[in-house]
């Protein structure tokens, strides 16, 4: 894991978020590998079974193989979703849910940049 990640990770858990992880696996791409991570089976299947545990969604994914599950929740019952994406990575599906209101708001990260910036304070 690269140094960036860690400390991602740790800041997430003393934030006390539950923090999953999972295998990368590496796909043979033109004569290289590419790390790529599958996990949105089990990030439907975790949306579905809690359910009657939150009212809102933050989504921090532009996979836009979610966006079946997000309109299901949305119409079935009635759940706010926001998506917080890469702007150059995130799904066309994401973006037509937010275009029919299935989606509430899409926010990017690098919108959010300055705010994550360490030295923000020493202005």
């Amino acid at each position: 894991m690269i140094p960036w990640s860690e400390q991602f990770i740790l800041r997430a858990k003393k934030n006390r978020f539950e923090v999953v992880t999972k295998r990368v696996k590496y796909m043979h791409d033109r004569g290289e590998f590419k790390k790529k991570c599958d996990m949105d089976v089990e990030m439907t299947l975790d949306l579905i079974r809690l359910k009657d545990t939150y009212d809102h969604i933050i989504l921090f994914s532009g996979d836009g193989d979610l966006a079946c599950v997000l309109e299901y929740l949305k119409e079935e019952f009635d759940k706010s979703i926001y998506v917080f994406a890469a702007r150059n990575h995130i799904g066309r599906e994401l973006i037509d849910a937010k275009n029919d209101k299935i989606i509430t708001e899409i926010l990017f990260a690098e919108d959010f940049e300055y705010r994550l910036n360490k030295d923000r304070f020493k202005r």
